[in-house]
């Protein structure tokens, strides 16, 4: 039989029983693996204790059942596997777990299993193991006769069991930190593919694009490098002073970063165009755009330059053939147009009725292909410059009164009224005479044209500020949110078969909001379909 060490040190405990508990506490404060935390506990434990049989149970996840993590059996050799799952109220341990209060037994004969050869009774203790309040196990030790285990071992098994559970304690602090580095680690892992997977596109794609945070590239492709001739390795990180640098050379006009500096200091969007010179000469779509995070807070910007050379070249080929064709129908336009009207008129003799009506509706139609050649070489020339606005003094209640004459033969036609109070003599706005007129005409007659039969149409003038604004009103279908802007852009119409019946080439709003804005103006609509539209003509006030 071993005997317990119970020498009679300062307080009534042994020099040796204070050995182990100090060892103990180093091995906890140096180790977190709690295996060998338990391992070498229960091999000091017979030092002090006479124990044969000592094991740490813990309780399984759904708290209905423990199992044994360590054993030791010096009987069956040292330590041992204790197979399965037990009933989380079997045995002195499992009461000790339910309990929640040590259990200590002097006399027990215990289960043939459990007692070794020649051993009648035996002694045991139970010690529940708490975290954070909750008993999620128990130690339990075993000694090969009865009564063992005094007060004074009683207590020393209690500080033991404190031990191994700030050994639980920490062990769980390193499973959490060590769970929550795995996720870190895994979402880190996670933003550096996509940084790689952005990159790559970024780098894929036919625009030069820069990141740009605190006056810095923090990104930058293959193709910015290539426009600022700057090795990809040495532009991130660098300076956007020393980008410009680099760039103001290449540009036709010298002031051309300007605007894009300005972009970089602030939170407003900057979309342009600008021309190189060097190293060849070309047009680029220029655009710098701020990076917001969800509150509003400025991460940084993007400037992005994109080679737009060959459309401008295709556009203005485009608009090319489109003025010189324009140019060559007007004029047998024209010629059919008199010929048409002599026969109509009986020049080359008596007409009969049923000729008479084919005529008219070859005029009609004729007329209405001389207009769209009209517009197609009126809005020629705007683009092309080639006839800029004769800016003036205008007031608006005389250029109104000419824009209604204009369409009143078609509101007659068409049986719509047209509301125009004339009480704007004193309101007098920056503009060309003859080029408002046109706008009034062009937004009056969309007006009508996409109104019901016997409809009005209303015209408001009306001061804002520094401004003067023509407010033209249509009870027609309207217009939905997502067409209100592509309804200004050249032979768009809204892509219904209702309206399509209005006909048009579609140029009138296209060609009104290019002089609205060689005015210095504005020109918007606003709707809510099934409501009719507004178009708003904003210009300076003279």
């Amino acid at each position: 039989m071993t005997t317990s060490l119970r020498g009679t040190g300062s307080g009534g405990v042994s020099v040796a029983r204070l050995e182990v508990l100090t060892e103990l506490a180093t091995l906890i404060n140096t180790t977190f693996d709690l295996d060998e935390i338990f391992r070498t506990a229960i091999l000091k434990l017979p030092r002090v204790l006479s124990i044969r049989r000592a094991s740490v149970a813990l309780v399984t996840e759904d708290r209905t059942h423990y199992a044994i993590h360590t054993l030791y059996d010096r009987e069956r050799g040292g330590f041992v596997t204790e197979p399965g799952r037990f009933p989380i109220d079997r045995g002195f341990t499992g009461q000790a777990i339910v309990g929640g209060q040590p259990v200590h037994i002097d006399d027990f004969e215990g289960r043939p299993d459990l007692r070794g050869a020649g051993e009648h009774k035996v002694s045991l203790v139970a010690i529940p193991l708490r975290m954070a309040g909750q008993v999620i196990g128990a130690l339990t030790l075993g000694a090969p006769e009865a009564e063992a285990f005094d007060e004074e071992d009683f207590e020393l098994t209690r500080v033991i069991g404190r031990h191994i559970e700030t050994a639980l304690h920490y062990s769980q602090l390193l499973a959490t930190i060590s769970h929550q580095r795995d996720q870190l680690a895994a979402k880190n892992a996670e933003v550096r593919a996509e940084h790689h997977r952005l990159a790559s596109l970024i780098d894929a794609i036919d625009s030069a694009v820069a990141m740009v945070r605190d006056g810095r590239v923090v990104f930058a492709n293959h193709a910015f490098a290539r426009l600022t001739r700057t090795p990809r390795e040495s532009l991130v990180g660098a300076s956007m002073d020393d980008v410009h640098a680099s760039l103001m050379p290449m540009f036709k006009d010298p002031g051309a970063l300007e605007p894009q500096i300005d972009a970089l200091a602030s939170t407003r969007q900057l979309r342009d165009q600008v021309e190189l010179v060097t190293p060849q000469r070309a047009t680029l779509q220029r655009t710098v755009a701020p990076l917001l995070d969800n509150r509003g807070v400025i991460l940084g910007h993007i400037v992005k330059y994109r080679d737009i050379t060959l459309e401008m070249d295709a556009g203005a080929a485009k608009d090319e053939f489109v003025s010189v064709v324009s140019h060559e129908l007007r004029t047998p336009l024209t010629s059919i147009k008199a010929s048409l009207g002599l026969l109509a008129r009986g020049a080359a003799g008596p007409v009969p009725e049923p000729a008479h009506e084919l005529l008219d509706i070859g005029l009609r139609n004729l007329d209405r292909l001389i207009r769209m050649v009209e517009d197609l070489l009126d809005l020629s020339k705007i683009e092309r410059g080639s006839e800029p606005p004769a800016l003036g003094v205008v007031n608006a209640e005389t250029v109104t009164e000419c824009a209604l004459q204009t369409v009143c033969a078609l509101s007659e036609s068409r049986r719509v009224t047209i509301d125009a109070p004339g009480d704007v003599a004193t309101i007098d706005v920056v503009a060309d005479p003859d080029r408002l007129e046109q706008v009034l005409v062009n937004v009056l007659s969309n007006a009508i044209k996409f109104s019901p039969e016997g409809a009005r149409v209303e015209l408001r003038w009306r001061l804002t500020d520094c401004w003067a604004e023509c407010v033209i009103t249509d009870r027609g279908p309207g217009i939905p949110a997502d067409q209100l802007e592509a309804i200004f852009d050249k032979f768009r119409q809204i892509g219904s078969a209702s309206t399509r019946q209005h006909g048009g080439a579609g140029l009138g709003l296209a060609i009104s909001r290019q002089l609205v804005e060689a005015f210095g103006g504005k020109i918007w609509a606003e709707s809510d379909p099934g409501s009719g539209a507004k178009f708003i003509v904003r210009l300076r006030l003279a």
